[in-house]
């Protein structure tokens, strides 16, 4: 996926300036929170990264925050999306399920005890099917 990351970094016409954090290590830094499942900010702890990826030096929250929605991060985005998309259609490509907990005071039969992030919560659960 670095790979990927840095040839559509390539691909988009050079800043000009240089910034102290390379566009392509805040798109990597992205990828990774989202292939983790986490907030934003969840990237910028070092002690979130190991082999095979682990960067020298991290941006701070805001500033992670800021260059993530800069126009060039956003086309090396969508390029990398681009690339990995598969090419032949299948029937089934992503399947997923998430909790959707409900508040502790609310008097919904339908809603049910089951497993959430961090413990146990009612609620319902969502499951999705992309082709």
């Amino acid at each position: 996926m670095y790979r990927l990351i840095v040839r559509a970094a390539r691909r988009q016409p050079r800043p000009k300036r240089t910034p102290t954090y390379s566009d392509v290590l805040i798109v990597a830094m992205h990828l990774w929170t989202v292939q983790h499942d986490r907030p934003q900010c969840w990237a910028c702890d070092r002690r979130h990264y190991h082999r095979p990826f682990l960067p020298r030096k991290l941006p701070s929250i805001s500033r992670f925050n800021r260059r993530i929605r800069t126009p060039r991060c956003q086309a090396i985005l969508q390029l990398v999306e681009a690339w990995s998309r598969p090419t032949a259609p299948a029937e089934l490509q992503f399947l997923d399920s998430r909790p959707l907990p409900v508040g502790p005071c609310r008097k919904d039969r339908q809603a049910r005890p089951g497993r959430v992030y961090g413990g146990f919560a009612r609620g319902y659960r969502l499951h999705a099917a992309l082709s």
